[in-house]
Order: C-alpha cells, then sequence, then structure tokens
C-alpha cells in the first residue's frame, strides 16, 4: 500500500512533479479510460491533468510515488473561448467527467460562470480541443430544456456519466435541480429536468 500527496499545499499554478505542483482551488476530478487524472482547476481557470502514479523505489515497504501533473486544456485566462487547448477559456470550471469508451475520449466540464457544459476531445490522454457542448455560448444563464445547443442553466456545479456513457447528469446548482443530457433517436442531444422544482429551494422528497 502507498499514499502520495498531489500539490504541494500551496495555491498557485505550477506544472511540475507531484509533490511540487500548485493548485488553486481544485473543485472536481475523474479518472479518464486511458488512467490519467483530470482536475477542474477552477481558480486556475484550466483543467490539469495527472500522469499515471508509479512506484520508483520502495525501501522497508515504503515506496516513493512518483508522476507529474500538466495543464491539460485552459489559457489560464477568465473567458468563453472554444479551440485548441492552449488558447480555449474557462470561467471556474467546477467539475469534470470522462467517457469510460477508450474509442471515444472525450471529457465533460462543468464551466460554472460561462453556465454551459463543456466538451474537451483527446487522444491517447492528449486534450486537443474544447468546444461548448450545452447551454449559451454567450454565456446567458436561465433554465431551458431542450436540444444542447438551446438550453440553459445556471451554474452547473458537478456532473456524472451513466455506467453504459448513454447519459450524462448534472447538479445545475442555482436552478435547485438536477438535469439530463441524453441523445433521442436521431441523436440529437438532448436536456431535461429529471429531479427539483427549477428556482425554487427547499427540502422535500
Amino acid at each position: 500500500q502507498w499514499l502520495a500527496q498531489i500539490g504541494c499545499g500551496a495555491e498557485g499554478h505550477s506544472d511540475d512533479r507531484i509533490a511540487a505542483a500548485a493548485f488553486n482551488g481544485p473543485h472536481g476530478l475523474c479518472v479518464g479510460p486511458t488512467g490519467y487524472v483530470y482536475v477542474a482547476d477552477a481558480y486556475n481557470q484550466c483543467l490539469r491533468r495527472v500522469s499515471k502514479l508509479r512506484v520508483e523505489e520502495e525501501t522497508e515497504g515504503v515506496g516513493i510515488v512518483m508522476g507529474e501533473v500538466d495543464t491539460a486544456a485552459g489559457s489560464g485566462e477568465k473567458g468563453m473561448v472554444d479551440g485548441p487547448v492552449r488558447t480555449a477559456k474557462f470561467c471556474y470550471p467546477h467539475d469534470i467527467t470522462a467517457s469510460l469508451d477508450a474509442t471515444l475520449p472525450v471529457l465533460f466540464a462543468c464551466d460554472f460562470d460561462n453556465n454551459c457544459i463543456r466538451r474537451i476531445f483527446t487522444h491517447e490522454g492528449e486534450c486537443e480541443t474544447v468546444t461548448t457542448f450545452a447551454g449559451s455560448q454567450l454565456g446567458s444563464s436561465g433554465h431551458k430544456d431542450g436540444r444542447a445547443s438551446d438550453a440553459l442553466f445556471n451554474h452547473p456545479g458537478g456532473i456524472a456519466m451513466s455506467d453504459g456513457g448513454e447519459a450524462l447528469f448534472v447538479a445545475d446548482t442555482y436552478n435547485q435541480c438536477i438535469r439530463m443530457l441524453y441523445r433521442d433517436e436521431e441523436s440529437v442531444w438532448q436536456v431535461s429536468t429529471i429531479a427539483g422544482s427549477p428556482g425554487e429551494k427547499g427540502f422535500a422528497d
């Protein structure tokens, strides 16, 4: 058994070995199909990647865990820009999930202040392109179901993929509800509200 700390414990933005790397407000993470860990580094306005960890030395049952952290997507500046990962911009990304199908290597991230879901295409663990997958491309907030490109969210803060990969579930924070993204009969992604009364706070089973 072994235990490793990822991050030096001080806020910042530094790509380095796992013990020396710095984050700033990491909010959510996931494991991709190729074994990399991806982190929504909210206040650094980017997504980070942790390499596959490895034990390189072991003395008296204690191993030295090695690995690296790099910036997977995002320029580090707040904004709403699609395109190549180095120039793409996020605004407080809060959570991330990955397709578990290695033949469909994509990540989905909750872009909190942009009120949308971003999709990141990858190849062999390397992030390549960022697109706006669901929600307003202008960052507009609201509550609207329907076609993913027309739907509106209000600060989505959490995201998860179903076991079969056929649906995504989103915690739509300020809309006080849970949304589901799924493909319809024509394979067009749709958004629906599956739990909660949009905009109404409360606690009721």
